[in-house]
């Protein structure tokens, strides 16, 4: 399936019919979760919500999703979990270019910056589907998730408290 969403409509509808819908409307899709008001999509195929064991075997048998955030989450660069469920299911994360410091956490080659975007992003990944650039794709997203790792936060989270500490003690 080229394209999936798992995850609930909260304050994403602007995302969704900038992203996802325009390209939901070319490409075989599927979205999972409590969406509510579906109207402004007639095409769209929701299936409800799902067991969070279901989440990874979505995004197993999707080539690609995108990241959809509420505006205040995309406007600090705030991302949710799904950036890692779709990552280690092989599902690679479109990211519209609009969240901030979102080349901090995915590949810029899969930022796009509308639903035309998408459309045609799918389509190229679709061409390069199980080949050497495809895994290469999926490999650099495993990477950009080290800044995530408990390890890189801690080490922040202790220089940040020792700089801290250092300018108590100098005042």
């Amino acid at each position: 399936m080229p394209l999936a969403y798992v995850g609930n409509q909260y304050d994403r509808d602007t995302a969704f019919s900038t992203y996802f819908a325009p390209a939901a409307a070319v490409h075989r899709h599927l979205v999972a979760g409590k969406w509510a008001r579906t109207e402004a999509w007639p095409h769209v195929s929701f299936t409800g919500r799902v067991p969070f064991t279901e989440v990874e075997g979505i995004h197993g048998r999707a080539l690609a999703t995108v990241l959809l955030l509420p505006e205040q989450y995309a406007q600090v660069g705030q991302m949710t979990q799904r950036l890692f469920e779709a990552v280690l299911a092989g599902c690679l994360p479109l990211t519209p270019s609009s969240i901030r410091s979102a080349e901090l956490f995915t590949p810029a080659r899969l930022h796009v910056a509308d639903g035309t975007a998408v459309t045609t992003m799918l389509t190229r990944l679709q061409d390069i589907t199980g080949t050497a650039e495809h895994a290469e794709l999926i490999a650099d997203c495993l990477q950009a998730l080290d800044v995530f790792r408990l390890s890189r936060q801690l080490d922040v989270l202790d220089r940040l408290l020792s700089t801290r500490t250092a300018s108590q003690v100098t005042s």
